[in-house]
């Protein structure tokens, strides 16, 4: 089904959604070497990061270029929180995918995104994190 531009998939189960998110990654690792993906924390993504583990194990070479951007962080928490994105992001995937930690792309390098002020307000506003990263050199591989 394609909504306003965007293609939507309607999965059975969260593993499928999980196993899909983490197959268009690796395609995508297949097509540009230095792809960025921008990661989350939370229950949502953790299992395609977990099949994206099983997919370095497979091919680890793959993975070598692979670029991350931290989504969010939670204000007032040091990076070594445990509570913190960049704990959550070095145990359940840096650490899993073998990446060094050099390839996390500084939260700085990035204007600060525009805040959605209602549900009605588009996600992806102008000056949002998408038109960054396109304005970089960078085509966004999904929402996950």
């Amino acid at each position: 089904m394609t909504r306003g531009g965007f293609t939507i998939t309607v999965f059975q189960t969260t593993d499928e959604l999980a196993r899909a998110a983490a197959s268009r990654v690796t395609s995508g690792l297949r097509q540009k070497q230095d792809l960025m993906i921008v990661a989350a924390t939370g229950g949502s993504p953790t299992r395609t990061y977990e099949f994206l583990a099983g997919d370095q194990q497979k091919d680890p070479a793959l993975f070598r270029g692979l670029r991350v951007h931290k989504l969010d962080e939670w204000g007032g928490l040091d990076a070594d929180d445990p509570g913190s994105c960049e704990a959550y992001l070095q145990e359940h995937l840096l650490a899993p995918l073998q990446i060094d930690h050099a390839a996390m792309l500084p939260t700085r390098q990035l204007r600060p995104i525009n805040r959605v002020r209602s549900m009605s307000q588009p996600m992806m506003a102008d000056g949002g994190l998408a038109n960054q990263l396109s304005e970089a050199g960078n085509r966004p591989l999904g929402v996950f």
